[in-house]
């Protein structure tokens, strides 16, 4: 069926951006798929629902652009994206991609496994969870790293694009402005996107490489951490280094460990060639910070044996 911009499939008008009943409407015309409710309602690319699936006998999430039948091009070229990143590799913390095609429109959509649980940004704020921080940013970072080696970058990565399952793993999401290093600059959806502050300086332009991710990645692993989320920019114009002297002066007064906060600081640097090179070297630096970590809790332990065992000899006590 043709694209039509005044009826959806069935002869039926969708309401306009805007319009009563937009932010409500799902599309009912897939023959596969029966609609229960619409998130997300107020995406400026996307449109998000989570659908029946009849023949899986599953619920699973439909992801189309934005404004339906009167779908720019960029929108489109936004779901088209996230199609392709999702179809170049596969991760246990990634997306599960079920179906891709065509609505009636003419118009890219796709499915997924229905991920149910909160974004990363209220795990943040809830200071009981927070000793599985560094887990979680281990398994963030596994996860970027198997993008990247798939020849991609992210460029969106921050807490609300990562949600927490609920077997207890992450899930990265929103892959609509990822593609290959330095065509930021060349896309329609890659020129200026991303988040602030979570983009470093380079992104959107032909300077862009997997290091760019590791910015972001870096204030992800700050807020895990600590518990804080990093104040967004009061203009543009504001320099990324008063963020990162903000995150430095943070990370002395708050953190006990100088080792994770130069990892943290390191992700930061304004020159992408002094990052890590990539999500893979950040998580081989965390793990080897978590096994120091574990040494020292060894180490601890075994002293205080030491000196409880010296302090009995001293007292004439022994064990046999």
């Amino acid at each position: 069926m043709s694209r039509s911009r005044d009826t959806e499939p069935g002869g039926r008008r969708p309401p306009g951006r805007g319009a009563v009943g937009y932010d409500t409407y799902i599309p009912d015309y897939f023959d596969r798929l029966r609609p229960l409710e619409r998130l997300a309602p107020y995406s400026k690319m996307s449109c998000v629902f989570r659908m029946y699936d009849r023949k899986l006998g599953e619920r699973v999430i439909l992801k189309m652009p934005a404004n339906l039948g009167m779908a720019r091009p960029e929108q489109c070229e936004w779901i088209e994206r996230e199609i392709v990143a999702l179809q170049a590799f596969r991760h246990a913390y990634a997306p599960h991609l079920i179906d891709c095609d065509t609505d009636g429109y003419g118009l890219p959509y796709f499915t997924l496994r229905e991920i149910d649980g909160p974004t990363l940004d209220r795990f943040i704020s809830d200071r009981h969870r927070r000793g599985r921080a560094l887990e979680l940013a281990i398994e963030l970072s596994e996860v970027v790293a198997a993008l990247h080696d798939a020849g991609l970058i992210h460029r969106d990565i921050k807490p609300e694009n990562v949600m927490l399952e609920r077997d207890g793993h992450i899930r990265l999401i929103d892959f609509g402005i990822a593609g290959p290093p330095g065509e930021g600059s060349e896309t329609a959806s890659g020129r200026g996107a991303g988040t602030r502050p979570y983009a470093p300086p380079e992104q959107g332009t032909n300077r862009e490489q997997p290091a760019t991710d590791v910015y972001a990645l870096g204030l992800v692993l700050y807020e895990l951490i600590t518990g804080v989320r990093v104040p967004a920019p009061r203009g543009r114009s504001e320099p990324r280094v008063a963020l990162r002297s903000w995150v430095r002066a943070r990370l002395r007064r708050g953190l006990r460990s100088p080792l994770v906060g130069r990892i943290i600081l390191r992700c930061l640097d304004d020159d992408p060639d002094r990052r890590f090179a990539d999500a893979r070297e950040l998580e081989r630096a965390l793990r080897r910070y978590v096994q120091i970590r574990r040494l020292r809790h060894v180490w601890t332990a075994l002293a205080i044996v030491a000196a409880v065992l010296g302090l009995l000899a001293w007292r004439g006590f022994t064990l046999w």
